[in-house]
């Protein structure tokens, strides 16, 4: 069985959907990493300096941080500039982290500093660049990644959107198909006319005929039984199958999910002061002391 990393987003689904599986994620994953490695390449050939030992270990920790990467090519937006910016800083860290401790033990250090400087100012511009071109170089890639054909049981707004990705390829790999709905055309609350396939009860059939490769369920956690029964019915499929919760709809501002000993915990409410996002919250008087006071 895989295991993939959970993300909780709270009011929207993310912006892309993760396909992982395929061998192209491993060769996107390591672009801007071997980006890196490349520019500092051309830096000592700029300088004219000797390869040495330093310079590997440099690019050897240019790469390991930086990889995997998970900043899109697909588009460029602020965020993904920020993201890339952010990762770097984690490179500049490290660098300087090594710096440190070639110090600390009195070890010369074998580059040229100047090297090193203009390797970490000039590198973020060139991933800036390429990420910035990807948009219209992305695409001609695209049909190098195998089309896994999807369905989605359920029409909510989660799965509009999840659809609404796939379709616009940032899912690489993913073909959507269509959706399975009990209800009927005229009580969905949708943008316009849908590809229904048929009743959530067909899916089974329907996925085995079509040779689906992945089933998105998006049923509302009321309908818990209903899941169920559909997972039972899933049984004898091939199909790999994804739970999409209604939990995306709500308000919540402070989820977060954690593994112990490999089992998920979503956690949607935190005390103060407790994990990276630890802020101060208004104190609210309890009941015993509103009646004291009253």
């Amino acid at each position: 069985m895989k295991h993939a990393t959970s993300r909780i987003h709270s009011h929207s689904l993310p912006s892309a959907v993760s396909c992982a599986g395929h061998p192209w994620s491993l060769v996107r994953s390591a672009i801007d990493p071997l980006v890196a490695v490349l520019a500092y390449v051309a830096v000592l050939k700029l300088y004219a300096r000797p390869f040495s030992h330093d310079d590997l270990i440099l690019m050897v920790l240019a790469f390991t941080i930086g990889f995997p990467a998970e900043v899109p090519f697909r588009r460029f937006s602020t965020g993904v500039a920020g993201h890339l910016l952010g990762n770097w800083l984690k490179v500049v860290c490290g660098v300087c982290f090594f710096w440190a401790a070639k110090l600390y033990l009195r070890d010369n250090f074998r580059t040229e500093p100047a090297v090193v400087m203009y390797w970490l100012l000039t590198a973020p511009g060139i991933l800036l660049l390429l990420h910035m071109a990807s948009p219209r170089i992305a695409p001609l890639f695209w049909p190098l990644y195998a089309k896994r054909r999807v369905v989605v049981v359920g029409v909510t707004s989660v799965a509009l959107r999840m659809a609404q990705l796939i379709e616009d390829r940032e899912a690489e790999g993913q073909h959507f198909v269509g959706y399975f709905e009990d209800r009927s055309t005229e009580r969905l609350d949708a943008p316009g006319p849908l590809p229904l396939l048929g009743r959530i009860d067909s899916v089974a059939e329907y996925v085995k005929k079509h040779a689906i490769d992945v089933i998105y369920i998006s049923l509302p956690m009321s309908r818990g039984a209903r899941v169920h029964g559909l997972l039972d019915s899933l049984r004898d499929t091939t199909a790999s199958v994804c739970f999409v919760p209604d939990i995306f709809i709500h308000d919540l501002t402070q989820v977060s999910v954690t593994m112990i000993a490999g089992l998920p915990l979503v956690s949607v409410c935190d005390p103060p002061f407790v994990g990276t996002t630890a802020r101060v919250r208004p104190r609210v008087p309890t009941l015993e002391r509103e009646r004291g006071s009253s």
